[in-house]
């Protein structure tokens, strides 16, 4: 112990300040929100989920178009994709991507909506739920996560929930950390700015979560209800999960609902700014919970107090300088002069640099002395130029 503490003296003599970056950068989750677009998301639901007037996703022949695009959609982006069957009458499908993740892959986090329609073209019921699963993908798709990151296409809603009902029970046995249904989020009558969060008791932390996102990263004012099961959020309830459904307030009152007339073509009736503000806050609730990470730090080699251990980082912002804190303490800490990025240890203190290679790759060495053993130290890079951070790895020194 006492080698430890004069250790950890030693090093706090040699350099106990951050080096700051310009204030003005944004936090990780608040760059992802800002790469959400009104147009991608248009073309989504204009040009990819046959949502014009005489289209059908019922039991049209678009249905199945849909499905294969949203299936090519995923697969273009590196998600890892599949089709997973299920039974009504008939195998249908649901289309799943998975974004896995790199620190905590067990635990997952899934956004979902029903491609599926009554019959209609279905533009707001439910291709703009869908619309808002697609423009996910393609932001999550590049970026990396902590835990893993789920995002279904649920087929055959509109009959009584079969496919989510399928696909809950059959991942009833997965750690799924939260789940929302986005379902009916472009009609926005008189400009009002409202949306309605469905869910029982249970699912209130996930409930108020999504809320705040939308109050922090949308003008759109979240309106809490309880529980509704009409939804593909219903089934993960039911096996136990939280789960909530995010749908416009006013969807009781759309003329168009289940019409024929729900449609892109429908003058002043998609408001496609709002269902990109809708998938902000959903955004919002999924990086956070997800967690963001620039860079992926992996080690300690041989993890053994006593000996020259190392640590490797990949993926961090090429021939940049890279800090490396440690602590004992878990909590979190802003990096000064990057607002909204955290380092997940309290009372962090700088173990040393490197200078990563011209892919983004380093190897940090360290010796950790006897002291250690039996601790549990957390190690994490940082970018200060670039605000880039990798992901805080735990270890318990042998």
């Amino acid at each position: 112990m006492r080698a430890y503490r004069h250790f950890t003296l030693a090093l706090l003599a040699c350099t106990t300040t951050w080096l700051a970056a310009p204030a003005t950068l944004a936090g990780p989750v608040d760059e992802l929100v800002a790469q959400v677009s009104a147009a991608t998301y248009r073309h989504y639901l204009d040009d990819l989920l046959y949502t014009h007037m005489g289209q059908s996703r019922g039991y049209g022949p678009e249905h199945d178009l849909a499905r294969q695009n949203i299936f090519d959609h995923f697969q273009s982006l590196g998600l890892s994709t599949s089709l997973e069957p299920f039974e009504y009458g008939g195998t249908y499908y649901n289309v799943v991507g998975v974004h896995e993740g790199y620190v905590r892959p067990e635990q997952i986090y899934i956004v979902g909506a029903h491609f599926d329609s009554a019959n209609t073209p279905g533009a707001d019921d439910n291709g703009s739920g869908t619309a808002c699963v697609m423009e996910l993908a393609r932001v999550i798709a590049s970026h990396r996560f902590e835990a893993t990151i789920v995002l279904v296409a649920f087929d055959r809603e509109e009959q009584g929930l079969y496919g989510s009902k399928a696909y809950a029970q059959s991942h009833s046995g997965d750690d799924i950390r939260g789940m929302i249904s986005t379902d009916m989020i472009a009609f926005n009558p008189d400009g009002a700015n409202r949306a309605s969060i469905y869910g029982r008791t249970s699912s209130d932390p996930c409930k108020q979560a999504l809320g705040d996102a939308l109050t922090q990263w949308t003008g759109i004012e979240p309106i809490y209800h309880g529980s509704m099961d009409r939804s593909d959020h219903a089934p993960f309830e039911w096996e136990g999960f939280e789960a909530a459904l995010l749908i416009e307030d006013e969807w009781g009152s759309n003329p168009h609902y289940h019409r024929s007339t729900d449609s892109v073509d429908t003058l002043d009736y998609i408001d496609y700014d709002f269902a990109a503000d809708m998938t902000r806050g959903v955004l919002g609730w999924l990086a956070t919970a997800a967690t963001p990470i620039d860079a992926v730090l992996a080690g300690p080699v041989p993890g053994i107090a006593g000996q020259m251990n190392q640590w490797t980082i990949t993926g961090a912002t090429p021939d940049s300088r890279t800090y490396f804190v440690y602590s004992m303490a878990n909590g979190s800490r802003e990096v000064p002069g990057c607002p909204g990025v955290m380092v997940e240890m309290a009372a962090p203190i700088i173990a040393g640099s490197i200078m990563t290679d011209a892919n983004g790759d380093g190897t940090f060495a360290r010796f950790v002395p006897a002291g250690a053993s039996g601790r549990s130290i957390g190690l994490q890079a940082v970018q200060p130029t670039s605000c880039k951070i990798s992901n805080a790895d735990w270890h318990q020194f042998e």
